[in-house]
């Protein structure tokens, strides 16, 4: 079973914080490669946590996966 993990940018993992360069971060959201069959687009609307923007970064290193950080910048 895949999960994806949800936290918030001050409980998240240093090595995902450390991804984000916004400023102003609210969260952090893994998905595991092989989590959701669409795994090129999110998996929820841009609109769901209320964020000006949530950036997306794709992890090749284990875990493999997309981070996608939302924050107020």
């Amino acid at each position: 079973m895949k999960t994806i993990l949800l936290w918030r940018f001050e409980n998240a993992p240093e090595e995902l914080r450390q991804l984000s360069t916004h400023g102003d971060e609210d969260w952090i959201l893994f998905v595991p490669a092989g989590a959701n069959e669409t795994f090129d687009t999110l998996p929820f609307d841009r609109g769901t946590f209320g964020c000006c923007s949530i950036s997306e970064h794709r992890r090749a290193s284990f875990p493999k996966g997309i981070v996608y950080i939302g924050s107020h910048s």
